[in-house]
């Protein structure tokens, strides 16, 4: 019975916002095909872009879509990833280091967005170089570039 109470406020939502849900869903779409052919996205930005993507247009109202939490946090991501790609750890270290060093800045920095731990995890085994980093920052300006010239269309879907 729960199951069906969840079904029918899901397609009550869906009735009242389906033009949003359509298009903002079209945006990110077209989005993701611009960081692929404007930036020549290699997997690594590809792989980090989907989440932040999702966050920005889904729920472009939460702090995570903050422009400064979208951009720092993956600054840090790609800081924390490059540090630990520098040693000679073993993959099975570099990691799980890597990972816990970019959530301590993010949460000490106030610049949470999950997504970008999957920057971290994508630069270790990528083993991705300055363009790649260069592509990401370029990537993740360019979706809150979208998402801001869109601010007084989008809205909150989840």
């Amino acid at each position: 019975m729960i199951y069906g109470a969840a079904q029918v406020l899901i397609l009550d939502k869906f009735k009242k916002d389906w033009f949003n849900y359509i298009m903002q869903s079209l945006i990110a779409a077209f989005v993701v095909l611009l960081v692929v052919y404007v930036f020549h996205g290699s997997e690594v930005v590809i792989a980090t872009m989907g989440a932040t993507t999702f966050i920005c247009f889904a729920m472009p109202k939460t702090v995570s879509a903050k422009s400064v939490n979208v951009i720092g946090g993956h600054i840090v991501g790609l800081v924390c990833g490059a540090l630990f790609l520098m040693t000679n750890m073993t993959i099975h270290a570099e990691l799980p280091l890597a990972v816990g060093l970019a959530f301590f800045f993010m949460a000490v920095l106030d610049l949470e967005h999950p997504p970008a731990i999957g920057t971290t995890v994508a630069v270790i085994v990528n083993e991705a170089h300055l363009v790649e980093a260069v592509l990401i920052i370029l990537s993740v300006s360019l979706i809150c570039l979208c998402r801001y010239a869109m601010k007084s269309h989008i809205k909150d879907l989840i």
